[in-house]
């Protein structure tokens, strides 16, 4: 609650000049504070959460892929007023729809009943569902 309530306040006061957020979370809970997150920020700017399935001592860590496509995701024009994201995989998931599917592989997030809202090419951002 104290994540959704900083970024409401960040975000949504009128004075704000801050464009977009982003957050960083573990796999365990990411889906339940981007649901959070999708539920509680309503201003119409970008959220958009990411994590790592593989830790930072690996050979294939993952974590700073995301982040750099959770950037792109949230920089982007096209963001605005889609509510919270989670930028996962080369995949742009719903806030309000992410899941996680499995534990144990890198690509463990997806997306239940809607469908993901776009992908990610050459780490760019394009939607193809709202």
């Amino acid at each position: 609650m104290n994540m959704t309530r900083f970024a409401h306040d960040a975000l949504c006061s009128e004075d704000s000049d801050i464009t977009c957020a982003i957050f960083t979370h573990g796999t365990d809970s990411l889906e339940e504070i981007a649901f959070l997150m999708d539920a509680l920020v309503n201003c119409g700017k970008p959220v958009v959460g990411t994590g790592a399935m593989r830790p930072w001592t690996d050979l294939s860590y993952d974590g700073d892929a995301k982040f750099f496509q959770a950037v792109a995701l949230a920089t982007n024009e096209d963001s605005k007023h889609r509510g919270a994201m989670v930028a996962f995989n080369d995949r742009i998931l719903s806030g309000f729809w992410v899941t996680k599917l499995t534990p144990n592989v890198p690509d463990a997030f997806g997306s239940t009943a809607t469908g993901e809202l776009g992908a990610f090419l050459n780490n760019m951002p394009y939607f193809y569902n709202n």
